[in-house]
Order: structure tokens, then sequence, then C-alpha cells
């Protein structure tokens, strides 16, 4: 599905632009440099998985919602630029973006460093992880008694491929028994195997679980938090320059100007916000 947004609605968050700018590893002073490549198709192509609210998702109407697809509008207006969106799965918006189809992804996407092989991030949020159980939690799952159970995931996602592998580790190491991944297409298909009973858990970023379970009229719940934190940002292809620079002031804007935190507040996510935006993971 592709839709195109004007973003006309954030022109006034184009305001005076921070003087901080990405080079490709320093960073250095200077005004915000829109792409060569952008400013010629005036677009900026967003790819995200919609099976992620609050971040990314589609309302009853098929419009794009959720805090990512109001921040990659905002980014928009910083750079005069119309946005369109894209929904698909993880796997293939990280495809896209290699192949030239999409400029950028954002729908909660964890920055990894084996993502960064291929592509850098301009990170704006931390999160963490949580587990969705099915409602009353009729097999008592928590984070603490999850060795031993398999844990649905969206297919290449950071759960799938980074984060649930690491509790299996960490069930290993403490002689417990190890957990696995079960992957599905999207999160939609692994929130439904866990209210069929098909699988015993899903995980994805703690916000997401929060707002699906508010609103699946008891038919999973959260179970808790796992430890460990994570940042989140907007994946650009490997060595682009140019275009992390432009984001890079374009989130450092929204921050300073209080878009984004108002952003946070409309989708109740304003527990972990960064004060800057970071390009990569600290080295």
């Amino acid at each position: 599905m592709l839709k195109s947004t004007r973003v006309s609605l954030f022109a006034i968050v184009a305001v005076v632009l921070a003087s901080v700018a990405w080079t490709g590893g320093t960073l250095a002073q200077g005004a915000i440099h829109v792409p060569e490549k952008l400013k010629t198709s005036g677009v900026l192509r967003v790819a995200g998985d919609a099976s992620f609210p609050p971040f990314f998702y589609l309302d009853e109407k098929g419009e794009f919602q959720g805090f990512d697809a109001d921040l990659a509008r905002a980014i928009a207006g910083v750079l005069k630029l119309n946005v369109t969106f894209t929904n698909t799965k993880t796997e293939s918006l990280l495809t896209g973006i290699m192949a030239d189809r999409f400029d950028v992804g954002m729908s909660g996407l964890i920055d990894r460093p084996v993502r960064e092989e291929s592509f850098d991030f301009v990170n704006y949020y931390r999160g963490g992880s949580s587990l969705l159980v099915k409602g009353g939690n009729p097999m008592k799952i928590t984070p603490e008694t999850i060795c031993g159970h398999d844990i649905a995931a969206g297919k290449g996602t950071a759960a799938d491929v980074s984060n649930i592998p690491a509790l299996a580790h960490q069930c290993e190491a403490a002689g417990k028994p190890s957990v696995k991944s079960v992957p599905f297409p999207d999160y939609n298909a692994a929130v439904l195997a866990v209210e069929s009973g098909r699988v015993p858990a899903a995980m994805t970023l703690n916000a997401i679980n929060a707002w699906i379970a508010s609103r699946s009229e008891g038919k999973v719940m959260d179970a808790g938090a796992v430890p460990g934190s994570f940042l989140i940002g907007i994946a650009v292809q490997k060595g682009n320059a140019e275009l992390v620079n432009a984001l890079y002031v374009a989130v450092d804007t929204l921050m300073k100007n209080g878009v984004y935190k108002t952003l946070l507040q409309k989708y109740n996510v304003a527990s972990n916000p960064l004060e800057k935006p970071q390009i990569n993971l600290p080295k």
C-alpha cells in the first residue's frame, strides 16, 4: 500500500535549524543540506511495518498513524518535502532501502550492530521489550519464568533475530531450558497466535505490547518487561551521509522546538525520550 501525504500542516516546524550536521563519522558545523535527489523529487519515501502501533499503524480509514508516521511528516516539513508511506514487512523494508525503493525505514526499528553493516541510523528514542501473553495469563508466564517456552515475533525483527536468541543464551547459562523464536510474517500474526494459544508468548517493544493489550478487550495482556534497553531510529542506506545529515538536523530541530515532545505525549510513549538524536550506536 502506498500513500502520499502533503506536509503543509507541519510547515511550522521549519524553524531556525540546528547548526550541527553529520558528515559520516564526525559532526560538522553547517546548515541543513537536503540531498539533490530529494530536492528534485520533492518526496521523502518512508517504509514501515504497520503492525507496530503506536509507532506505525493503519487506522480504520486506512491512513497511516503513529509516532513514527507523525515524526516522518514533521521531518519532511523541516526538509520542505512531501512524504509517501509504504506498509511492508520489516525484512522487505530493509531490502527495499538497499534497492532504493525507499529512502528511509521508520517503524520502531532497533539499531543493532549487525544492521549497521548495511545501514546508518538516526536514533531518536530508547525502548525496551516485554512479553505479551493470552488474557488472564493461564500459563503464569513472566520474564522470570519464560525459559522453556516458545516466543512469537515478527520475522526479521530485532526480537526474532537478536533479543530472543539473547534470552535463550541467558536461560541456558542459568542452567534452565532454552527459549526459541517462532517467527510470523508480522506482529499482528504473532499476536493472533498468542490469542489462539498456538504460542504461549510474543515479544516486541513494551510500548507496542502495552498499546495492543489495552485495546484487545482482554484477549491478551502484557506480562512484564524483559531486562535491557536499546536505541530506536531511522534506517538509511549505509554511506548516504548527506541524507543522514539532513535527518539528524531535522530531528534535532523537532526536539528543540517541542514537536518531538508533543508527539511523545500524543502516543503515550514519553517515558523514554532522548535529549538529542544519535548517529548509530555509541562506539
